[in-house]
């Protein structure tokens, strides 16, 4: 069984940034302070581009795809905590989903073969 990822704390100063990648359910949570964040890259209409928002102090933020995202303090300084919402359970629905598109495309790709 697996078990749920301990939490992460960062702490960040005026002027710093932190990227990192993170798995979907992620949790983000706002301590302190306030922190710009760029989700992952996603396509919109064809295009690329990184979803931006501000997460003020006590603000909080799940993650619902896997992906590199960064953190950008806005002020003089910032404390989040990363954690899951319930270890293996949050992500069981995104694991699920993923594998059911992953098993529409190969059974679409024998389709064409033959």
């Amino acid at each position: 069984m697996e078990q749920p990822p301990r939490a992460h704390r960062i702490a960040l100063t005026a002027g710093q940034t932190c990227r990192m990648h993170l798995h979907a359910g992620r949790v983000l949570v706002v301590l302190d302070g306030a922190v710009w964040l760029d989700g992952p890259p996603q396509l919109l209409a064809g295009l690329p581009y990184r979803p931006r928002q501000r997460l003020a102090s006590g603000a909080t933020h799940r993650l619902d795809c896997a992906g590199w995202l960064q953190l950008e303090v806005d002020g003089p300084e910032a404390l989040v905590v990363v954690t899951s919402a319930d270890g293996w359970r949050a992500r069981l629905p995104d694991r699920l989903r993923a594998l059911t598109d992953r098993l529409r495309r190969t059974c679409a790709r024998r389709e064409t073969e033959t």
